[in-house]
């Protein structure tokens, strides 16, 4: 077996003469972030049937212990981030998550209320440079209430579209399920961008690449 250090969990890799999965045992207590051990599995399974996700083998909804398939492939560089190419091949995979009839069971995400779980656990913290600030506050309420959210037909997201989440194989695969749930898709898309520093071409590449002749009226919305 192999291991690989996380600050949430640790993967090994094991392999036999005809067979190889992955072991994820988490490592650290994430539900101060959200997650939701037993939305995750729906989500896996739901993703993986569709081909997006590798195939669940063992999932425990109580602690996050996941045994899954090892897809061959590489993960993605933050070069690719920035490949017209690649970054059309991933959005077309993000429009078929988000077009997934949502499955029971999937933990659903509102953004304010996110928000102000972050804010009160902040606020718990002794330390004051992990306090928030009271104009960043008003100015995120802001720009989430312009997003308008609620007027987009929720879907199934992914919700850390890194490109360490994304590998190269036979496929394009998503990795890292653990903060997927039922949300709006254009988060998924915002996500993305803003972890790999998209400019503004590359923003509007994006979103045509996923919904060709969309992007004036995403934009302005």
């Amino acid at each position: 077996p192999k291991g690989r250090p996380s600050l949430r969990y640790a993967s090994w890799l094991l392999a036999t003469t005809d067979c190889k999965l992955v072991l994820r045992v988490p490592v650290g207590d994430t539900r101060e972030l959200g997650v939701d051990r037993r939305g995750e599995r729906v989500a896996i399974e739901c993703a993986a049937q569709a081909g997006l996700a590798p195939q669940l083998v063992y999932f425990d909804d109580a602690s996050g212990l996941m045994l899954s398939r090892f897809v061959e492939g590489r993960q993605w560089q933050r070069g690719e981030a920035h490949d017209a190419r690649c970054v059309a091949r991933l959005a077309a995979r993000l429009r078929r998550l988000h077009e997934l009839e949502p499955p029971e069971g999937a933990r659903r995400l509102e953004y304010s209320t996110l928000i102000a779980d972050y804010r009160r656990s902040l606020a718990a913290r002794p330390e004051p440079r992990t306090r928030s600030s009271s104009a960043l506050d008003g100015e995120a309420d802001r720009r989430l209430l312009s997003a308008g959210a609620t007027a987009r037909v929720q879907a199934l997201c992914h919700n850390d579209v890194h490109h360490r989440n994304v590998i190269e194989g036979e496929s394009l695969w998503l990795i890292d399920w653990e903060y997927a749930a039922v949300g709006d898709p254009l988060y998924d898309l915002a996500a993305f961008a803003c972890y790999h520093d998209l400019d503004a071409i590359e923003r509007i590449g994006l979103l045509e690449a996923y919904a060709p002749g969309a992007a004036p009226a995403l934009t302005s919305s």
